[in-house]
């Protein structure tokens, strides 16, 4: 779900529960939402069930999104692009959805093509997910033990993502 799909889902959300309040004669129920401001776009999330914490890896994953905010064009001094505000989106997405509150922060660079690679480094495995406007589009793992790799484009199936993630400890 893009940011604005799920801008829109909130706005019908809080229609709805105008409606049926208005139906019922009883007040809303309380929404607590967070807002994360990114220059070019603000990230919200809706505390459901109340008393939702920020993952242990939330602050460093803004925190780097808002540097690539800052690189312009030509940023690597050989002509790369600015990094895409949707590949930026994407990637505070992608780790939304697969990432368990208590995971170790990964490492995330910009890539010279725009796009962002998120990496973890551990536990003899390497693995990286290339992200582009349009999400997850690129797996690489590498076992340091057998030097084994797996490298391969993602093209809608997540299955090589959940095979890398399993390989961690604090992923199972």
């Amino acid at each position: 779900m893009t940011m604005l799909e799920h801008a829109q889902l909130l706005s019908e959300t809080e229609d709805i529960q105008a409606t049926l309040s208005a139906e019922s004669g009883r007040e809303p129920l309380p929404r607590t939402v967070r807002r994360y401001p990114l220059g070019a776009f603000d990230i919200e999330v809706e505390d459901c069930p109340p008393g939702w914490e920020e993952p242990a890896w939330w602050l460093h994953v803004l925190g780097r999104i808002r540097v690539f905010e800052g690189l312009k064009t030509n940023w690597d001094s050989y002509g790369a692009p600015a990094i895409a505000v949707r590949a930026m989106g994407e990637t505070i997405k992608f780790l939304c959805d697969w990432l368990p509150p208590d995971a170790p922060a990964p490492d995330i660079v910009p890539l010279p093509d725009g796009n962002i690679q998120v990496e973890w480094h551990m536990e003899g495995f390497d693995l990286e997910i290339k992200i582009s406007e349009h999400g997850p589009c690129g797996v690489f793992l590498y076992e340091h033990h057998s030097g084994e790799e797996l490298d391969v484009p993602i093209r809608g199936d997540m299955t090589a993502i959940a095979s890398g993630l399993h390989h961690f400890s604090w992923y199972r």
